[in-house]
């Protein structure tokens, strides 16, 4: 047994140890943030597209809400990619999870 090649690899599997744990609290803290907005998406998933959304679309074409800071939502392609952006993370939040209890 070579003493000086067994403590390098415990020296790197304790900090592989560490990142992992670091990344998992990260995680954590990321996933409790997504948990709480999840009314908020699904909202905003129900009104996009929805028969609403087209009215304010036909609305902010008419001037309705010129005094609004922002009409980012009533656009066609940002809430489209923000749609697409939540389930392809959903899809890879199951990739994960799968590859993590195989």
């Amino acid at each position: 047994m070579n003493k000086a090649k067994e403590v390098e690899r415990l020296k790197e599997l304790e900090k592989e140890f560490s990142e992992i744990n670091a990344t998992l609290a990260e995680l954590d803290k990321v996933l409790h943030k997504v948990k709480k907005q999840m009314p908020k998406i699904k909202n905003f998933d129900k009104y996009y597209s929805s028969e609403e959304w087209f009215k304010h679309r036909e609305m902010l074409d008419e001037g309705y809400f010129d005094e609004l800071e922002t009409t980012a939502i009533l656009g066609e392609d940002y809430p489209y990619d923000t749609v697409f952006a939540i389930r392809n993370q959903a899809i890879e939040m199951l990739e994960i999870a799968t590859e993590l209890l195989k």
